[in-house]
């Protein structure tokens, strides 16, 4: 949340509706002390679900990365849950979905370090476009 915008959030919010529009539950955005975005109640259970926007085709690269903080929280919220956290990816062709907690390194991502944007150079891990489902969500944003 450190570089979050405004925008962002509203970015979440658009497909935060979106998900519940389409599969039910009720999602609920999470406060700045969390490093995920959302807790998802719905039939299936809760679910945790970090949400990012790229304003790039998802064919564009093989990998996207987030920051291995991200990984590592979703990690403590399922040993103090046991709810697992997903990703959702708004990429300009596609959303799409990942499961994030219990991922293990070289298999399911690598672990690189670099910065995007002009951030400062921190720990991220790769994860494979392969590896993501397609939802069908209708976004007005």
């Amino acid at each position: 949340m450190i570089y979050e915008k405004e925008q962002d959030r509203e970015n979440e919010r658009i497909l935060a509706k979106a998900l519940e529009e389409k599969y039910g539950g009720q999602l609920h955005q999470t406060n700045s002390l969390h490093r995920i975005d959302y807790l998802w109640f719905n039939e299936k259970g809760p679910k945790w679900l970090e949400i990012k926007k790229r304003e790039i085709p998802s064919t564009k690269f093989d990998t996207i990365f987030i920051p291995l903080h991200k990984l590592q929280y979703a990690n403590e919220l399922k040993q103090a849950t046991n709810y697992d956290t997903y990703l959702v990816v708004w990429w300009t062709d596609m959303v799409g979905v990942t499961q994030l907690s219990d991922l293990r390194c070289e298999e399911d991502f690598t672990l690189d370090y670099k910065a995007r944007n002009g951030r400062t150079p921190e720990p991220v891990i790769h994860l494979s476009r392969d590896k993501f489902k397609t939802i069908e969500v209708q976004l007005n944003g």
